[in-house]
């Protein structure tokens, strides 16, 4: 699932689509890549929807 995320990183709604596949995993892939990506508007969308 990390390759989609990142394959999909500035597609709002394929990874939408990912996240309701698998909400867990999605969750926990995306925390490890959202360091990384930190100052993307849809990663830093993602990570306060999930932490919040």
């Amino acid at each position: 699932m990390k390759d989609e995320i990142l394959k999909f990183i500035d597609d709002p709604k394929q990874l939408e689509k990912l996240y309701r596949t698998n909400k867990g995993q999605f969750k926990w892939e995306f925390s490890t890549l959202y360091p990384e990506r930190k100052g993307n508007t849809l990663a830093d969308f993602w990570n306060e929807r999930l932490n919040y």
